[in-house]
């Protein structure tokens, strides 16, 4: 019997298929009402969101995958609810910094986190640690990582636990999927006096 990630993955792959068609048509009529001089700005611009908000849902949840690349990330990373109060930034990755298919779906998982670990907003910060792992940093008011996280990175059964209705939880959702895709996420303890929230590494192990 497939497992259960692997289910949720094919319902969401299915649902992002049947939903594409619709909000395609939608862009493209909501085109061509602006191309004839209608001023349709909010429209134009909720219709655009919607479009690249499904991309973003289909590349996090849905099966298969391809590398993710910095300018890719940019893009999907303004699909993310919230993400007017929440800034990406890259500036500690090397130009040309592409991630394997797993750990960029991973990323992804973990940018539709990242607003409820930043309630009031701030940033999350990635760099590179070598081919196979990045760091990611949070940093913001209030920034910390959802209760229970470090748990459900280490206890499979407590994070299958916390994926009860009627609210879909992300954090043990995500360690979940980068147990399954070979992504190993660890929380680092702070050095020194540093503040704020444990960095995350999420490393890729040999055949992940």
């Amino acid at each position: 019997m497939p497992s259960p990630v692997l289910l949720a993955e094919l319902l969401a792959a299915r649902l992002c298929h049947d939903l594409g068609g619709p909000i395609a048509g939608l862009a493209g009529a909501v085109e061509l009402a602006v191309a004839d001089g209608a001023d349709l700005p909010e429209i134009a611009a909720a219709s655009t969101e919607l479009g690249l908000r499904l991309r973003l849902l289909r590349a996090a949840f849905g099966t298969g995958g391809i590398r993710l690349d910095l300018p890719r990330l940019t893009e999907l990373a303004q699909a993310v609810p919230g993400a007017d109060r929440v800034r990406l930034d890259l500036d500690l990755l090397p130009r040309g910094t592409s991630f394997a298919p797993s750990l960029g779906r991973v990323l992804l998982n973990l940018l539709l986190l990242v607003p409820e670990a930043l309630p009031r907003g701030g940033a999350l910060s990635l760099s590179r640690v070598d081919e196979a792992a990045v760091l990611a940093r949070l940093s913001g008011p209030r920034a910390a990582w959802p209760n229970g996280f470090a748990t459900y990175l280490g206890d499979p059964a407590a994070a299958r636990a916390a994926l009860v209705p009627p609210r879909f939880r992300l954090g043990p959702w995500m360690a979940l999927l980068a147990a399954q895709l070979g992504v190993r996420l660890s929380l680092l303890l702070p050095a020194g006096r540093a503040r704020g929230p444990a960095p995350l590494l999420l490393r890729a192990e040999a055949g992940g």
